[in-house]
C-alpha cells in the first residue's frame, strides 16, 4: 500500500538563515497582552540595542488597526513580527524596524481604500500601490 500524504515539513522562507548561523544575533521579542506594542532587543557581543513598534496606528476612517473591523490586517502585522521573531534572519534592528514601517504603510493604504483583507488586493492595488 502506498502512502498518499504530503510531507508538511515548514520550510524557511530564502533569505532566512538557521539560528546556529554564527551571523544570527541572540534576539529577544516581547508584546503587550493585546500584541498592540512590540519590543525586540539584540545582543550582539557586548552592545544591546532595543526597539519599539507600535502596532496601534489610527486610520483616516478613525478605527485602529488592532480594532476588530481591522482585524485581519491586524493579524497580518502581527503574524510578520512572529515569523521574523521565529526564523531570526541576519538584518539589524533598524532594518527590522523599517520593514514593519513599511508593512503598517501598506495596510495604511489598503485602509484608505476600503480593502481589509489581501484576498480583496489585486495587481493594479500593488502597481498603484508602488506608483
Amino acid at each position: 500500500m502506498t502512502s498518499t500524504s504530503k510531507d508538511t515539513t515548514p520550510t524557511r522562507p530564502s533569505g532566512f538563515q538557521s539560528r546556529s548561523s554564527q551571523f544570527v544575533s541572540n534576539r529577544a521579542a516581547a508584546y503587550t497582552d493585546d500584541r498592540t506594542t512590540w519590543s525586540i532587543q539584540e545582543s550582539r557581543r557586548y552592545r544591546r540595542e532595543s526597539k519599539r513598534i507600535s502596532l496601534d496606528i489610527e486610520f483616516d476612517d478613525g478605527t485602529r488597526l488592532p480594532h476588530p473591523e481591522n482585524r485581519e490586517l491586524f493579524e497580518i502585522a502581527v503574524e510578520y513580527l512572529q515569523l521574523v521573531r521565529l526564523y531570526q534572519p541576519v538584518i539589524g534592528l533598524a532594518i527590522h524596524k523599517g520593514r514593519v514601517t513599511g508593512l503598517l504603510t501598506f495596510l495604511y493604504w489598503l485602509n484608505q481604500r476600503s480593502i481589509r483583507s489581501l484576498a480583496q488586493v489585486k495587481p493594479d492595488h500593488i502597481e498603484l500601490f508602488w506608483s
